[in-house]
């Protein structure tokens, strides 16, 4: 995102709404190169956002006898394929669905049978409706589902997403947790808190050892809290802490963006969020307003490893200082 501090002084809120209402991706408009804040910068280019349809190709990994992990451009994904069919994790967008068929071809003949949602946004949820179309039976936290079916304003892509179309929908919702047992292992696909949004469901893989995050966890980058879409700063911690007391030193981590990691990494990202959270709400309880806490860069320690020209260190910060203090949009 990159936002210039601009002006001295308070901001005001309709640039704290451009910077923090973060609501799905229009799956059909590359609309995150459209509008928003100046990204140039000294910190690193976010890889994997290509809006170059015909040049995008879809990466194929295998993690386990069952499980690939695949990515063309927005959210990875991760498929299981044997005996009994396809289940895929997120879907990104729909202007590739035909390479990410073809990719799965390659794995595995056959419809997919399964999707699995890890959150509402755009880039993980575009091909909904074609995967639908073809067989596909869509599960998602219930608050996923909600928010799919009400109009998004995104201020800050200047752009508005309406209702997904009703075949887009997941037809399987959950509050808290769900089983699958497919392709000789169980599926545990669970929800803790609000996070990156407030439908954020994590897939873990039992038999293989490996676990699909969604966009609570980000390797390698800051992670946007949607705070429109009814994320927050303090859901993340007890939402990685969950996964961190499955998992072992074995386990392949497959991030909403990034390359796969394991339980170090996820505790390492882990962590950073923790401390730059507790650096903000400590100049917060100081009584320090939000330009003397810019000021101070209290993101300074993380920012060479993980800030990027998508969220750079003053957005990270803006972020959790509004999660924080609830004040987001509201004039200070």
């Amino acid at each position: 995102m990159g936002m210039n501090r601009g002006r001295q002084g308070k901001w005001d809120a309709t640039v704290c709404a451009l910077v923090l209402a973060l609501t799905p991706l229009s799956p059909g408009v590359a609309g995150e190169q459209a509008g928003g804040a100046d990204r140039s910068g000294p910190w690193k280019v976010a890889g994997g956002f290509s809006f170059d349809w015909p040049s995008v190709e879809i990466d194929v990994h295998p993690l386990s006898d069952t499980l690939y992990f695949m990515h063309g451009s927005g959210g990875n994904m991760l498929l299981s394929a044997g005996a009994d069919g396809l289940l895929l994790v997120d879907n990104e967008f729909p202007e590739i669905h035909g390479k990410i068929l073809n990719a799965i071809e390659g794995v595995q003949p056959g419809p997919v049978e399964f999707v699995l949602n890890t959150h509402f946004h755009g880039d993980h949820t575009g091909s909904n409706s074609l995967l639908a179309q073809d067989g596909a039976l869509i599960l998602a936290q219930d608050n996923s589902r909600q928010r799919m079916t009400r109009a998004q304003t995104n201020l800050f892509f200047g752009s508005t997403t309406p209702p997904a179309p009703a075949q887009a929908l997941p037809v399987v919702t959950f509050p808290e947790s769900m089983n699958l047992y497919f392709n000789g292992e169980r599926i545990e696909f669970f929800y803790v808190s609000p996070a990156h949004t407030d439908g954020d469901a994590v897939a873990w893989f039992t038999g293989s050892n490996v676990v699909h995050m969604g966009d609570i966890y980000i390797n390698g980058l800051y992670p946007i809290i949607d705070l429109a879409g009814g994320g927050s700063i303090d859901g993340y911690f007890p939402a990685l802490d969950a996964v961190l007391a499955r998992i072992d030193d074995a386990t392949r981590v497959v991030p909403g963006h990034g390359p796969v990691g394991d339980k170090r990494a996820l505790q390492a990202y882990r962590d950073m969020l923790w401390d730059i959270r507790n650096r903000v709400q400590a100049m917060i309880d100081a009584g320090r307003d939000i330009d003397a806490i810019l000021a101070a860069n209290p993101s300074r320690d993380y920012d060479e490893l993980w800030a990027s020209d998508r969220v750079g260190p003053d957005d990270v910060v803006l972020m959790i200082y509004y999660s924080l203090t609830g004040s987001y949009g509201q004039p200070e």
